[in-house]
C-alpha cells in the first residue's frame, strides 16, 4: 500500500506529456555540412587586392558558386576560405565593387551585397516575383537585367535606392556590359543579335546597333559582352560559336573568329599582362581555344594557337586572366575550378593547379578507415575519390594512369578512357601499407580493379573474372578484413577469390546455380563466406576450404549484403522491402524491419552495431535500433538518398543524393547531448519529418541543438545520474568504486614504480662550477652517510611509552562503532597513492590493524568498492604479514588485542568468502541467460 501510494504522489508530481506528435518527431540527426562541391557552372568572379608583402603581386580570390551560397577560394593554393551565408534563391550572377571593397550577388528577386563575408546592404525591386539574372557594378551602380529580359533595374550602390527601371519596350536583353571611359553608360545584347547602348542616370535609350551591322547574316542571340584591352572595342559573342570584336565609337566590326561547340556567358577572355594579345574562347563542349590578336593589327585575320580540347568534362561556365599574370582561371559545370598557366605565348597552356569534385552526383560512398576522417565515393563519372572530412584541400581522385595525356593525343574525352562506373567497392585497411586495399568492379566489365588510398592511384593490372568465353561480369566484391584475400562475385553464379597483392586465384565458391551474385560478405576471422543471389537463397561457404556448408532459404530474392564484422549481424535488404538482420553464428534471422513505401537502396550498420540506418526510393532515411526492434528516426530529404554511410567514430551519418554531385554529412546528435529515442510506428508516413539537405556553409551545433530542445520530453532530456547502488532481489548488487582502475594498480605495484623511478647513479659534482657556488656542500658526507644507514620497518621501530591515538586510528573507530564506513572510505579516496600507502604502513598496533581489518569487512557486507577493498587488503597482508602471523593470526592467542586481530581477521575472510560466491553465481546465471538467448530466434 505504502509502494501504491508513493507511486500515485509520483504520478501526480510529474509534469504533463507533451502532445505525442511531438515526440515523435524529436530528430536524432542533423544538418552538418556538405563536402565535394566546388562551382555549378555559373560564371565566377576574381577578387584582386594590391599591397601586402608584394604591392606588385595582387593576392587574388576566385569566388564560385555552390547553388544557393558561394564560397571563396584561394587562387594561389585553391583553398577554401570561407562560404558565404545560404540565400533563398538560386545565385544567378555575381559581380565585385573595388570601392568599397564588397562583393554583390544577384538571388531571386534582390541583389545582396557582402563585406567580409556579412551582408551589409540588399537590393529588391519593385516586384517580388521578378527574377534578376546578369549583373553589373561600376562608380555607384548596381545594374541587374531581369531574367525575361524586358527590363533592368539601376540601384545607388552607397544608399541602395533604386534609381531607374529601364523598360525595353518588348526588345530582350541577354547579357550587359560596362565599356571603359564611357561614363553611366552600359551595353546590352539582345536575344535577336543586336546591340543596344542606355545611360544608366538617365534612363534614357542612346543608339541601338542592328544585327546585321554588328555581324552579318546573324540569326543568333548574343550571349556575353566583354570589354577588350582597347578601350571602345568590345568583344560579342554569339551562341553559334562567332565572337565579334566590335568598335563601339565607330559601330563598325573588326574581325571575327569562329568555333564549334557553341558559347554562353562568360565565354570570352583577353589576356592583360603584355606579353602577348591572345583571345580565349570557351565552349558548351569543354573546349578551349586560344587566338593570336596581334596578327589581327594589320589587317589580317586572328591567328589559332592552340585548341584545348576537352579542358573541361562538361561545359566551360566562365574563363577570366588574372589581372598582369600569364594565368588564366576557368571554371564548369563538371564541378571543377581550374589554374591555366602560360609559359609562353607560343606554347599550349598548362594546368598549374586545380580543385575538383564529382562531375556527376555519387552513387557509393563509404567511410575509409578506423579514425572517421576519410570517404570513398564513386560516381557515374567514372571516377573514384577520396573526400576529406576534416579538410577539403585534402580530397584528391584516385588516378587511374596517364589517362589525360592519352586523351589529348587521340583528341577523345578523357572518361572515356577510366574504367566504367564502379557497380561495387570494398576495401580492408589492415595490410594497406603493403599492397593495394581498395576493390572494385564495374558495370558491364569482366575485369576487377584493385587501388591503393595511400598512393592514389589504380593497379595497372586488372584482376581477370575467367575465361573470356565466360563473359563474365563482375556483379560484387568484398575484401577480407585481414586484407590479404579479395571476394568477386561474378553474373555466373559463382566467386572467385583472389590475393590482392599478385591477383593469383585462391579457390572458388560455386553457389550450384546460374544465377548473377548480388552480394558477398565474409566475417572478421576468414571462417564463413556468406553469398546472396538473385534467387531467395543464402548460401554459406566455409572460406578455407570453399566448400558450401548450409543455405538460409528467404522468403524473396537478396539486393545486398551488410555485414557489421564486430557483431557478426548482416543486414540482409530484400526485393520484398523488408530488411532482415542475419546472425551469422546461428543463422537465423534476429530481426525483420518493414514499413519501406520503396525499393531498399543501401544500408549501414552504426559504430556499435546498435543502429542500422536505410535508404530506399521513397526518399526516406530511417533509423532502427536493433536491440528493441523499433524505428527511433526518420526523415525524408528533398531528393532521394541513393548510398548511406556511417562514420567508425559514430559522429557522423553521410549521405548520397540523385542530384547532388556532394556528400551530405549529419551529426548523430545522440553522441554529443542526451536525445530522447522514442519508437516510431513503422510504415506510418505521419511520423516521417522532412529535413533539408547541409549546405558548405554547415549549420551551428548549438544553435541546432537549442532549435530541438523544445521537442523531445522533457523528463527524458534530464541528465541521468546513476544511484550510489543498485538492488535487487537477493540485496545490493557489487558495486565498484568511482576511483581510476590505475590507482588501484598502482597501489599494488607501488614498490615496482619506486625501484624503476630510482635513479641509477647519484647526481656527479660539475667539472667546473661557476666561482659563486661552492665546489661542494659541507653537509654532503653526513646525508651519504644518513643514505648509507638502513632503516628499519615501521612495525620494527621503538615505541614511545606512552600511547597516542592518531586521527586516522581515531576515524577508524568511530566508523567501526558507529558500522558506517562510508565516511572512511569517501577519506580515504582523497587520498593519493603514496599517502595511501603510507597510511597502512603506520598500522603499527594489532588495535589498529584489528579496526582496519573491521572496517574492511562491514564494507564487503555493504557490497560497495568491491576493487578498493581488495586492494588495500592485498597492500596490508604485504606489509604486515607478520605481524598479524604472530599477534592474531593463530587461534591460541593469549593477549585481548591478538584475540581481537584474529576474530577481525576470520570476520573478514568469511565476509570475503560470501560476497565472492554471490559474485561467480550471478555471472552464471548472466551467461547461462545470454547463452539461452543466443540459441533462440527473436522474431
Amino acid at each position: 500500500m505504502v509502494q501504491e501510494r508513493e507511486k500515485r504522489a509520483r504520478a501526480e508530481e510529474a509534469p504533463a506529456s507533451p502532445p505525442r506528435s511531438l515526440i515523435e518527431r524529436a530528430p536524432l540527426y542533423a544538418p552538418f555540412r556538405m563536402l565535394g562541391c566546388i562551382t555549378n557552372g555559373t560564371p565566377f568572379v576574381l577578387q584582386a587586392r594590391f599591397g601586402g608583402k608584394d604591392a606588385q603581386t595582387p593576392d587574388v580570390n576566385l569566388i564560385t558558386s555552390v547553388g544557393d551560397a558561394w564560397a571563396m577560394w584561394n587562387a594561389d593554393r585553391m583553398t577554401l576560405l570561407f562560404v558565404g551565408p545560404m540565400l533563398t534563391y538560386p545565385i544567378a550572377s555575381m559581380a565585385v565593387s573595388t570601392s568599397p571593397d564588397s562583393l554583390l550577388v544577384a538571388a531571386g528577386p534582390s541583389v545582396h551585397r557582402y563585406v567580409r563575408g556579412r551582408q551589409v546592404a540588399q537590393y529588391d525591386t519593385e516586384d517580388s516575383d521578378t527574377l534578376l539574372s546578369t549583373l553589373l557594378v561600376f562608380g555607384d551602380y548596381v545594374v541587374s537585367l531581369a531574367a525575361d529580359g524586358l527590363s533592368a533595374f539601376v540601384w545607388s550602390l552607397t544608399t541602395g535606392e533604386l534609381l531607374q527601371v529601364l523598360s525595353f519596350g518588348g526588345w530582350v536583353a541577354s547579357c550587359a556590359v560596362h565599356p571603359a571611359t564611357y561614363l553611366n553608360k552600359i551595353v546590352l545584347g539582345g536575344a535577336d543579335g543586336s546591340v543596344q547602348i542606355w545611360n544608366v542616370r538617365t534612363g534614357q535609350h542612346i543608339h541601338t546597333f542592328a544585327r546585321d551591322q554588328v555581324r552579318s547574316k546573324s540569326q543568333a542571340g548574343v550571349v556575353q559582352l566583354t570589354q577588350s584591352p582597347a578601350v571602345d572595342v568590345l568583344a560579342v559573342a554569339y551562341a553559334d560559336g562567332y565572337v565579334v570584336l566590335f568598335d563601339v565609337r565607330l559601330g563598325h566590326m573588326l574581325f571575327s573568329v569562329h568555333v564549334d561547340g557553341g558559347l554562353a556567358a562568360g565565354c570570352v577572355a583577353f589576356r592583360t599582362d603584355g606579353e602577348a594579345h591572345t583571345l580565349a574562347v570557351a565552349t558548351r563542349a569543354g573546349r578551349l581555344v586560344l587566338f593570336d590578336l596581334a596578327s589581327a593589327e594589320d589587317g589580317g585575320a586572328p591567328r589559332l594557337l592552340h585548341s584545348v580540347q576537352h579542358a573541361h568534362d562538361g561545359p566551360i561556365g566562365s574563363i577570366e586572366f588574372v589581372p598582369g599574370q600569364p594565368l588564366m582561371m576557368s571554371s564548369g559545370a563538371d564541378n571543377a575550378v581550374k589554374a591555366w598557366f602560360f609559359e609562353s605565348p607560343t606554347l599550349p597552356p598548362r594546368v598549374l593547379k586545380s580543385r575538383s569534385g564529382h562531375a556527376l552526383p555519387p552513387h557509393l560512398i563509404r567511410y575509409y578507415g578506423e579514425d572517421g576522417r576519410d570517404m570513398l565515393t564513386a560516381s557515374r563519372d567514372r571516377s573514384v575519390r577520396c573526400l576529406s572530412v576534416v579538410r577539403d584541400s585534402r580530397s584528391f581522385e584516385l588516378s587511374q594512369g596517364a589517362v589525360a595525356s592519352k586523351a589529348s593525343k587521340l583528341e577523345v574525352d578523357a572518361a572515356s578512357l577510366k574504367a566504367p562506373p564502379v557497380a561495387a567497392l570494398s576495401y580492408s585497411t589492415t595490410r594497406s601499407r603493403d599492397w593495394d586495399d581498395v576493390l572494385t568492379t564495374h558495370a558491364g566489365d569482366r575485369f576487377a580493379h584493385t587501388w591503393t588510398v595511400r598512393d592514389k592511384h589504380m593497379n595497372h593490372d586488372p584482376v581477370s573474372l575467367g575465361a573470356k568465353k565466360h563473359r563474365a561480369v563482375g556483379t560484387a566484391v568484398c575484401v577480407s578484413a585481414c586484407g590479404n584475400f579479395g571476394l568477386i562475385g561474378t553474373t555466373r553464379g559463382v566467386v572467385e577469390m583472389v590475393n590482392m597483392q599478385s591477383h593469383i586465384r585462391r579457390r572458388t565458391f560455386d553457389t550450384g546455380s546460374t544465377a548473377p551474385i548480388t552480394d558477398v560478405v565474409s566475417d572478421a576471422v576468414n571462417a564463413v563466406c556468406l553469398v546472396s543471389t538473385q534467387e531467395p537463397v543464402l548460401h554459406v561457404f566455409d572460406f578455407h576450404t570453399g566448400k558450401k556448408t548450409t543455405s538460409v532459404s528467404m522468403p524473396a530474392p537478396v539486393v545486398g549484403l551488410r555485414l557489421h564484422r564486430e557483431s557478426n549481424l548482416v543486414a540482409v535488404l530484400g526485393e520484398d522491402l523488408v530488411l532482415s538482420i542475419l546472425d551469422l553464428e546461428t543463422l537465423r534471422i534476429a530481426r525483420r524491419f518493414t514499413g519501406f513505401r520503396g525499393r531498399l537502396l543501401d544500408a549501414t550498420f552504426s559504430a556499435d552495431g546498435r543502429w542500422v540506418v536505410v535508404c530506399s526510393t521513397d526518399s526516406v532515411v530511417r533509423t532502427f535500433d536493433i536491440a528493441t526492434a523499433q524505428l527511433i528516426d526518420a526523415f525524408r530529404t528533398p531528393s532521394m538518398a541513393t548510398s548511406v554511410t556511417f562514420s567508425p567514430l559514430g559522429d557522423f551519418l553521410a549521405t548520397a543524393h540523385v542530384d547532388s554531385v556532394g556528400v551530405h554529412l549529419w551529426v548523430n546528435r545522440a553522441q554529443f547531448a542526451p536525445v530522447a529515442l522514442r519508437a516510431l510506428p513503422q510504415g506510418e508516413a505521419a511520423v516521417e519529418r522532412d529535413a533539408v539537405l547541409p549546405t558548405m556553409q554547415g549549420v551551428d551545433l548549438e544553435a541546432a541543438g537549442e532549435a530541438h530542445e523544445a521537442i523531445a520530453e522533457p523528463e527524458l532530456q534530464r541528465t541521468y545520474t546513476s544511484p550510489p547502488q543498485l538492488e535487487s532481489e537477493d540485496g545490493p548488487l557489487l558495486t565498484l568504486s568511482t576511483m581510476p582502475r590505475a590507482r588501484w594498480i598502482s597501489l599494488l605495484h607501488l614498490d615496482t614504480i619506486r625501484q624503476r623511478n630510482k635513479p641509477t647513479e647519484a647526481p656527479k659534482k660539475p667539472e667546473k662550477a661557476p666561482f659563486f657556488l661552492d665546489a661542494a656542500p659541507v653537509a654532503a658526507q653526513d646525508d651519504k652517510a644518513m643514505q648509507d644507514e638502513p632503516r628499519a620497518p615501521l612495525s620494527h621501530r621503538t615505541h614511545m611509552p606512552v600511547a597516542v591515538e592518531s586521527a586516522f586510528e581515531r576515524r577508524l573507530r568511530v566508523a567501526v562503532e558507529a558500522r558506517d564506513v562510508a565516511p572512511l572510505f569517501t577519506y580515504l579516496h582523497t587520498l593519493s597513492t603514496p599517502q595511501l600507502d603510507m597510511t597502512i604502513r603506520e598500522l603499527e598496533t594489532p588495535a589498529q590493524q584489528a579496526l582496519f581489518l573491521q572496517a574492511l569487512a562491514l564494507r564487503l557486507s555493504a557490497r560497495r568498492d568491491w576493487e578498493a577493498v581488495q586492494a588495500m587488503l592485498s597492500v596490508f597482508l604485504a606489509v604486515h604479514a607478520e605481524s598479524v602471523q604472530q599477534h592474531g593470526a593463530q587461534p591460541d592467542a593469549e593477549d585481548a588485542e591478538g584475540a581481537a586481530l584474529g576474530q577481525a581477521l576470520r570476520t573478514l575472510l568469511a565476509e570475503q568468502q560470501r560476497v565472492t560466491e554471490h559474485m561467480v553465481d550471478s555471472l552464471d546465471y548472466c551467461m547461462g541467460t545470454l547463452s539461452l538467448l543466443r540459441n533462440v530466434p527473436l522474431l
